[in-house]
């Protein structure tokens, strides 16, 4: 007489806990994963050094259009040919100063909570001054180059009467 046997064999047993080990330990590698970028974003949100460096490294090979650029809002034309503004623009937790671009769809935020913002130009000297929303005050100041109209006919008029010897840099004014 046979007797039957009710229950799970032992290689039952030892693969259905390996898999779910398996399942186990991809679980706690996505959690890590998941936590190592909200830390990173987190990091980014509290150090402004990182979009100031940003923001520097894309204004060198950008020029400021002056005609459309004002205290709060500041336009620059980059060597791509294309137009992108640097403005305030509420996102999620408040107010964040945004790179983006021309049409206004598409955005990068760069300064998150901030409060007020302030642009001042002194040729070649722009100025950021950001105001958080702990009103702390933080001032960033960039080189960037004057694009209009009226540069662009003054700098052709100067380039025809001055001339300079082959070793000589003109200095900008």
């Amino acid at each position: 007489m046979k007797r039957k046997r009710t229950g799970f064999t032992l290689i039952e047993t030892v693969f259905s806990v390996l898999i779910l080990l398996l399942i186990c330990q991809l679980a706690v590698c996505s959690l890590k994963t998941g936590s190592t970028m909200t830390n990173k974003m987190t990091k980014l949100k509290e150090d402004p050094g990182i979009p100031a460096i940003q923001l520097e490294e894309f204004l060198k090979q950008a020029d400021l259009q002056t005609e459309h650029s004002n205290s709060k809002k500041l336009s620059v034309k980059h060597q791509n040919g294309k137009t992108y503004n640097l403005n305030k623009k509420y996102g999620s937790g408040g107010f964040n100063l945004v790179f983006g671009n021309e049409s206004g769809l598409g955005y990068m935020p760069l300064f998150y909570q901030i409060r007020t913002v302030e642009f001042a130009y002194q040729r070649p000297l722009l100025t950021c001054t950001l105001e958080t929303m702990n009103h702390e005050q933080n001032t960033y100041g960039f080189l960037i180059n004057p694009v209009s109209e009226k540069d662009k006919t003054d700098v052709s008029k100067q380039q025809k009467h001055k001339k300079t010897a082959p070793n000589e840099q003109q200095l900008p004014d």
